[in-house]
């Protein structure tokens, strides 16, 4: 008798149990995973690469445009533009056959964002199939040590936004801390350059992570 008034309780709380863990199947979590794939310089060519570099991306583009070009990379540098058609005759005189196209954004996000964006739709009118990659700093928390631009998430949501409209165009996002170091930058270029490495990645301590969907 004396349990009778707790059985409504105690089958409630069963049957709560029970669906939180099967609904607890179906839940994911974001997570970074280090990265197992090699990244280190192989025989692949370098090739020619498009770069289109945005005011306030120095500590990124000084150091890559050199570490490229003592691979053997031919850079053909673009001048950032909102300007569609424009980007478009950039890209005509710029020849073809590259092995890829990189966006370095900068400190003013809202400008750099939308010659992002036009630089992905001039690539599709040019129909030119080499992957592009958005390359950012401090976009993205990785641990608690990470200290972000709050705008440049915004850069990450285009980046997946290009990923699922034209995936046949598109290399992945890259994330770079604030003052990257010469081991940063191999890393970076390396990545570009391997083969089967796409989505989004962050460098952080001289390693690679790739961003998962995990089960929880």
């Amino acid at each position: 008798a004396l349990v009778e008034p707790l059985l409504p309780h105690l089958r409630s709380w069963h049957d709560s149990t029970v669906r939180d863990g099967e609904v607890g199947k179906w839940l994911y979590e974001e997570t970074w995973v280090e990265h197992q794939a090699s990244v280190s310089a192989g025989s692949e060519s370098f090739g020619t690469w498009l770069v289109m570099a945005h005011s306030g991306s120095e500590s990124i583009q000084i150091p890559l445009y050199s570490w490229l070009e003592e691979q053997g990379a031919d850079l053909r540098i673009l001048t950032p533009s909102e300007n569609r058609s424009g980007l478009l005759a950039q890209l005509k005189d710029a020849g073809d056959n590259f092995r890829g196209a990189i966006c370095l954004i900068g400190a003013q996000t809202e400008r750099d964002l939308g010659s992002a964006l036009v630089m992905s739709q001039a690539l599709a009118d040019a129909s030119l199939k080499c992957p592009m990659w958005i390359i950012t700093q401090r976009a993205v928390v990785v641990d608690s040590t990470d200290w972000v631009h709050p705008s440049l998430g915004s850069c990450w949501g285009l980046g997946r936004t290009i990923a699922w409209e034209n995936p046949e165009t598109w290399g992945g996002l890259i994330d770079l801390p604030k003052e990257p170091e010469d081991e940063d930058i191999a890393i970076l270029g390396n990545t570009l350059n391997a083969a089967g490495i796409s989505g989004e990645l962050v460098i952080r301590g001289q390693r690679l992570w790739e961003r998962k969907l995990l089960r929880k």
